[in-house]
């Protein structure tokens, strides 16, 4: 498997996790001298990258997409990758930092802000402060959010772990689609931009960790510094993915079991067009003149497909009570279906919803008659 980082910090946590599942991190580093050159080049890599990526990760800032803005199709490209399936995990800015507000002086954040239109997940101006010293991360904008304060609402989400830190939490407003993991407990207060005290309006939930799931889309957001690499600061030490290593490798786990469960339906709808495509060729190999059926040995399956409808008369007693009709209804759209992402899977890299659940019913239906006119066939002989 493969993640992209769409930042330009490091990660060496993460990426010691994803070493650990064994996931490449694709990380391109910033170097302005030799991007100016280049630029034109390097999104053509970094589409490719966007492309081929099973997983989308950032710690915020979004620093890649900000630096591309519009220019050569890269944001186009990455919403519909989203939109098309490819898992993420993200870290939300906050609505009023540099990546994200409405007060931003950096470029081309409107970008970030697209990004998260698509997920349906946006961060707010509350922000979550904890009165936790006695934890030992400090209290104030750093906190633990344990399930024994009842902040965990998905715990299957986080594994086997009771708690997280998140550093300069950020309320999330989530859309349909986007269900709640974590939520603020007991000890947790909400300020506005200006650090005052700011009651949560009607409606909206105090999450701060979510899990998308809408349509094809799947991922993770969590408003707040969760997997980012330690640091140290002018209060002290930062912390990072090192307290929340376990449920970062068990969300890792999740992505992966999801990843190889697609891949399992992908090999499974292979079986069912292999047999589909042999067992027709059985059919009119038995029925047709030697001289005719020899000439199928370089049939494809379009060719044993519109064989059978010109033999139809030869076949009709192996198929009934379907008629000719009905025959071409069921397996028409089969050649250049699943059969065109199956035997050519570079297409499933640019269209990862190429083969749906309801194509493969169709393969798995027309199976199931193909398989009962062999059946008759076997009983005449």
């Amino acid at each position: 498997m493969k993640a992209l980082y769409l930042d330009w910090n490091n990660v060496n946590g993460f990426a010691d996790c994803c070493g650990e599942l064994g996931i490449s991190l694709v990380a391109h580093g910033y170097n302005p001298q030799e991007l100016t050159s280049r630029v034109a080049e390097f999104s053509e890599t970094f589409k490719k990258d966007i492309l081929t990526a099973d997983i989308f990760v950032s710690t915020g800032n979004f620093s890649w997409l900000r630096f591309f803005g519009e220019a050569f199709g890269v944001q186009e490209a990455f919403c519909d990758a989203i939109r098309s399936g490819t898992q993420f995990i993200f870290e939300a800015p906050r609505a009023w930092d540099h990546s994200y507000g409405q007060n931003s002086q950096q470029p081309n954040s409107e970008y970030v802000r697209e990004v998260f239109d698509v997920i349906g997940v946006k961060p707010t101006q509350y922000r979550v402060f904890t009165d936790d010293a006695a934890s030992g991360v400090g209290g104030g904008a750093i906190g633990f959010f344990r399930s024994g304060d009842n902040c965990f609402l998905n715990a299957d989400v986080l594994g086997e772990c009771d708690s997280i830190v998140l550093g300069q939490a950020n309320i999330l407003d989530a859309d349909r689609g986007a269900f709640p993991v974590v939520e603020t407990g007991p000890l947790h207060v909400l300020v506005d931009h200006r650090d005052l005290l700011a009651p949560l309006e009607f409606g909206l939930r105090p999450s701060v960790f979510v899990e998308v799931k809408r349509d094809k889309m799947s991922g993770y957001v969590i408003g707040g510094r969760f997997f980012s690499d330690s640091y140290e600061a002018v209060g002290g030490m930062v912390p990072g993915i090192e307290l929340n290593r376990p449920v970062v490798m068990a969300l890792l786990r999740k992505i992966v079991g999801r990843k190889q469960q697609s891949t399992g339906f992908e090999i499974g709808v292979y079986r069912d067009l292999f047999d589909f495509e042999r067992t027709l060729g059985d059919i009119l190999i038995a029925r047709l003149p030697r001289h005719e059926a020899s000439l199928l040995k370089e049939a494809s399956l379009t060719v044993l497909i519109q064989a059978t409808l010109d033999n139809w008369d030869k076949v009709r007693d192996l198929f009934a009570p379907m008629d000719r009709a009905g025959f071409s209804k069921s397996t028409s759209a089969i050649p250049n279906g699943v059969r065109l992402y199956l035997c050519h899977p570079i297409k499933l890299t640019f269209n990862p919803g190429g083969i749906s659940e309801a194509s493969a019913q169709q393969l798995r239906l027309a199976l199931q008659f193909v398989r009962a006119a062999r059946g008759r066939l076997s009983a005449k002989s």
